[in-house]
């Protein structure tokens, strides 16, 4: 009895140790934001040209270059990027981010397909 119960002691302890330092390591997240939080916030809160700007800046880096562990684009930015660019006047630029943003992630095509068609017919 005396045998197992000191092994299940050692279990326990490397147990213990093995998950303290696993908590140490680092973290990776699914996606990259970059400065998209500050950018954000900025633009929410000014609504200038130079903070849509750095926001656009933001949204086309994330979608040029993706990074985290999924790599690929967030979801909602190219949306949300699409509909920026059609509300500074570059239309088809915008619907293509749109349709991007269906291509990525198709659970979204019934809500973005409502605006796609808004823009189309003129209604924005």
């Amino acid at each position: 009895m005396k045998k197992y119960a000191k092994f299940f002691v050692r279990f326990v302890f490397g147990a213990a140790v093995v998950i303290c330092f696993n908590s140490c390591l680092t973290t990776t997240t699914k996606y990259n934001w970059y400065s998209y939080q500050e950018n954000s916030y900025d633009y929410l809160k000014k609504s200038n040209d130079a903070s849509v700007n750095r926001l656009l800046k933001t949204y086309k880096k994330m979608i040029d270059a993706p990074t985290g562990t999924r790599a690929c684009v967030p979801p909602g930015v190219c949306a949300d990027y699409g509909w920026i660019l059609v509300q500074k006047g570059f239309v088809p630029e915008g619907l293509e981010m749109l349709r991007n943003e269906i291509k990525f992630y198709p659970e979204s095509e019934k809500f973005i397909s409502q605006i796609i068609g808004r823009i189309e017919y003129g209604e924005n």
